[in-house]
């Protein structure tokens, strides 16, 4: 298990906040923000057989050849995914409608407005692979942030984390296809040497921005665009 990760959610824990727990995680909730009171969601760690189910749905669903490396198994195995400070980062999960209950047994919950139903954004749609094939399953992405989809990527060639800018969803089908690998490169607004070292000041940056900006409490989102990670081209425009 990931002890940083672990760390921070039993830390949250002592925060000003009420526990919601259900069969397939915790929801952290905080009256700071009345449209969307979830300060976090934790869920379900994952097991090793799980994990590896996982990646061959995401490699499916992609079409790439993705290897999990141990630092993200170790994540999945904390907590399946992770919804952070109201929405503003988001870490990708397995979403799947089976929770287990209390006693054991195995449920399928096909309506997500079911009140036991839990889980994280699906990592198999994240939308990884879309590059030019010679580039190869470069990026595989974790996660974004929740003001404008910035998402967070894990790159094989160089085993950094980087934040890259979201393809604008009017870009058409020819113009994506004829993108190179040094097109996306050029897409990454910041970069962390680690996946802990990107977690700490991810989640140290919020909580600071949480305490000095606040919250919108009808929009759900932290004020001033400062939800955005540093370097992107948006963050000190948006006062």
């Amino acid at each position: 298990m990931d002890p940083i990760v672990k760390e921070f959610f039993e830390r949250e824990k002592d925060a000003d906040v009420r526990l919601e727990v259900l069969p397939n995680g915790t929801r952290y909730l905080s009256e700071k923000c009345v449209k969307f009171n979830r300060l976090h969601e934790w869920f379900r760690p994952l097991s090793e057989a799980q994990i590896d189910e996982l990646q061959r749905d995401v490699n499916a669903a992609q079409r790439a050849s993705y290897v999990f490396p141990a630092w993200y198994r170790n994540f999945l195995q904390t907590t399946n995914g992770c919804n952070l400070y109201f929405g503003s980062l988001s870490l990708y999960g397995a979403q799947s409608p089976t929770v287990v209950t209390e006693s054991g047994s195995m449920k399928e919950l096909l309506e997500r407005d079911d009140p036991g139903w839990m889980a994280p954004y699906d990592l198999c749609f994240s939308g990884s692979a879309k590059f030019d094939p010679a580039a190869g399953a470069r990026w595989l992405t974790l996660g974004s942030y929740g003001y404008d989809g910035t998402m967070v990527v894990w790159d094989f060639k160089t085993e950094k984390i980087a934040a890259m800018y979201k393809l604008p969803v009017t870009m058409s089908v020819k113009a994506l296809k004829a993108m190179k690998e040094a097109d996306y490169e050029k897409m990454i607004c910041g970069q962390w040497d680690s996946f802990d070292a990107f977690f700490m000041q991810e989640t140290e940056r919020l909580r600071a921005a949480v305490s000095q900006y606040g919250v919108d409490k009808e929009k759900g989102f932290l004020h001033r665009g400062k939800a955005l990670p540093i370097g992107h081209k948006d963050r000190d425009a948006l006062e």
